[in-house]
């Protein structure tokens, strides 16, 4: 179980179910009354779905992490935090939103930093071999393909989910959740398959 879980496909697949899960539960689901029913979830999901596409590419593990787990822990965070802000002029504003998303912000941040000196460590200490450089490259061709698929499935399903709102109605914040996620779940099992047929391909000449 555990060699599966450290395979890329399967911790991309699975960071981009649990981030989907959590935006449209907190956007769409009567758990929205924890942020009050606002735009909150989609705006704060605008720059998950940014950093996961930045942590898919670059195979930055700490990131996916953080942008994945963080969304809803940077809610709950706001949940307990909040506090009424009163305007000049009368009347009040609550602040969950913005603690949600600066909170949000400092986890992507983390993820980034850690992963950056993850790297700079790995390339500082003499054990990092050019063998263990040179099977790193290997598996980044390995999922070549994944990548691909899941940079260009995030985007397309996100410009068709657009589209389809202008014709069919309905939301464009549920359109964007549905088609990004959709886009990225199509990209990642095509590139994928695509990815198992070479290595099949190159271990059966």
């Amino acid at each position: 179980m555990k060699k599966i879980l450290s395979k890329r496909p399967v911790q991309i697949a699975i960071s981009s179910f649990v981030f989907t899960t959590s935006f449209l539960l907190m956007h769409y689901s009567p758990l929205n009354e924890v942020h009050g029913r606002s735009d909150a979830a989609l705006i704060v999901a605008v720059f998950g779905v940014f950093a996961l596409f930045i942590a898919y590419i670059l195979d930055m593990k700490y990131l996916m992490t953080t942008a994945t787990f963080g969304y809803i822990i940077a809610l709950l965070l706001g949940a307990i935090f909040n506090f009424d802000v009163p305007y000049e002029g009368g009347g009040t504003s609550n602040n969950l939103w913005q603690i949600w998303l600066v909170s949000y912000w400092m986890f992507i941040g983390i993820g980034i930093v850690i992963d950056i000196i993850k790297r700079l460590l790995q390339k500082k200490t003499p054990d990092f071999t050019d063998e263990i450089l040179k099977k790193q490259n290997e598996n980044k061709d390995e999922h070549k393909y994944l990548t691909y698929g899941t940079a260009l499935g995030l985007p397309v399903g996100t410009a068709i989910a657009v589209i389809a709102s202008l014709f069919l109605g309905g939301t464009i914040g549920m359109w964007i959740g549905i088609g990004a996620s959709l886009g990225m779940l199509i990209g990642v099992v095509v590139g994928t398959t695509i990815d198992y047929e070479i290595k099949n391909k190159k271990s059966n000449k």
